[in-house]
């Protein structure tokens, strides 16, 4: 319950050596798990939202993904507030997801909060990314890891979602 699996990570980029953890053919492997889950797993994988293409329009799940999967995943790290609203809508205006609708994911950003604030406004959920200074006491992204609220950074993030979600009290 509550488990989301990702098949991979931004698999439109040009790093993966098997044709099949690629943008076109990792719908295989999403429709694979899926039928071994038996709907208890949500399954999908992530694309780039064309952050190394300067195209974000090249960075959005294909049509098979989006028929394969249970949720849409795009990183919208290098953009905009307004270019990360367009990498959502750009999405909803696909006809395989207008066929069939499901959540869509922003699972990897920045720590800009006025960038979660973007993304809340079209619908869709937000991922901060925090890559910090890889020192253990930076970041969420580079193990090992420290939990704490610890950087400027980290205390913004943190006080942004008690407010949009309506908590009170201090992000500590």
């Amino acid at each position: 319950r509550n488990v989301l699996v990702e098949i991979n990570n931004e698999c439109d980029v040009p790093l993966y050596e098997h044709e099949i953890l690629r943008s076109k053919r990792v719908h295989e492997l999403v429709s694979l798990v899926r039928s071994i889950a038996h709907g208890k797993l949500l399954v999908g994988t992530s694309f780039s939202g064309g952050s190394f293409r300067k195209d974000f329009t090249k960075g959005v799940p294909t049509d098979a993904v989006l028929r394969a999967s249970d949720f849409v995943l795009v990183h919208t790290n290098n953009w905009s507030r307004a270019n990360s609203k367009r990498i959502v809508e750009t999405v909803r205006g696909n006809p395989v997801f207008e066929a069939a609708p499901m959540p869509i994911v922003i699972n990897e950003d920045s720590t800009r909060t006025e960038k979660l604030r973007a993304v809340l406004e079209v619908g869709a959920s937000w991922g901060y990314y925090d890559q910090g200074a890889n020192n253990y006491r930076d970041g969420y992204q580079s193990p090992p890891v420290s939990w704490d609220i610890s950087t400027p950074e980290k205390r913004a993030f943190f006080e942004e979602v008690a407010r949009v979600t309506g908590c009170s009290g201090s992000s500590r």
